[in-house]
């Protein structure tokens, strides 16, 4: 029964993000970032994205979330394998 809760929790962090990039038409790659990602990473990120100015960005936010998604996500992965470095 907590798998779907789980699920519910993704489905419904992946389009409050979709909704907030204005990006509801990517609905399927924010679920597919909800079940690779924590919530935390995920949040993280999308608050860093929304406090960038909008004359700022050249594509889109969404492009920005991706970005910034894979450098967090890069970072992390980096910590984990060299802690304490």
């Amino acid at each position: 029964m907590s798998n779907d809760n789980s699920k519910t929790q993704q489905e419904e962090l992946a389009l409050e993000i979709a909704r907030g990039l204005g990006e509801e038409e990517f609905l399927p790659i924010y679920r597919s970032f909800a079940s690779r990602f924590s919530e935390e990473l995920l949040r993280t990120v999308y608050e860093e994205t929304l406090r960038i100015p909008a004359e700022k960005i050249r594509k889109s936010r969404g492009a920005i979330f991706n970005y910034l998604l894979k450098k967090h996500a890069r970072k992390n992965q980096s910590n984990t394998k060299n802690p304490g470095h």
